[in-house]
């Protein structure tokens, strides 16, 4: 899947290997392909991804997750609960969220971006708050999405 920012797993094992570590409470250091976190992350780009329990979960973070196809993906999160069980992701440079997950279906966190010899901590306070506004951006282009979407279509019905 050319829009999704995958975990570079070659074959089922990698992926399988990559969760058994994450599940054993060791980070996991990686090359990462595709566009969807773009420009936050970039194809080649490597990270660290670390294992994080749901109560440490927050809006902004970019995590590891398992999709519905079964591949491992690094989407940023954009909304959760208010009991911090049930989350919504979504990669920013795409126009669609995931659908609904349980914190329990993330096997990590992006700790580190590293590219062009440059070390990213996305777990420091600017990081933090670079990653809610760019949450916050994803839900309101989300949103102009789906009403340009619908207004293209009454427009075409009118002519």
């Amino acid at each position: 899947m050319k829009n999704s920012c995958t975990i570079s797993n070659r074959q089922d094992l990698t992926a399988g290997l990559i969760e058994g570590l994450l599940e054993e409470g060791l980070s996991v250091r990686t090359i990462v392909t595709g566009r969807s976190m773009s420009p936050a992350i970039l194809s080649g780009d490597t990270v660290t991804i670390s294992p994080v329990g749901s109560e440490n979960l927050n809006k902004g973070d970019i995590v590891l997750i398992r999709n519905g196809n079964g591949r491992l993906v690094l989407h940023r999160i954009i909304h959760q609960d208010k009991s911090r069980t049930v989350v919504r992701t979504k990669g920013d440079s795409l126009n669609s969220l995931d659908p609904a997950t349980t914190a329990e279906r993330i096997l990590g966190r992006v700790t580190f971006i590293e590219r062009n010899e440059s070390t990213i901590n996305t777990c420091s306070p600017l990081w933090r708050q670079i990653g809610l506004l760019i949450s916050s951006y994803g839900l309101v282009k989300v949103a102009y999405t789906g009403m340009s979407r619908r207004l293209g279509i009454a427009l075409r019905s009118m002519l």
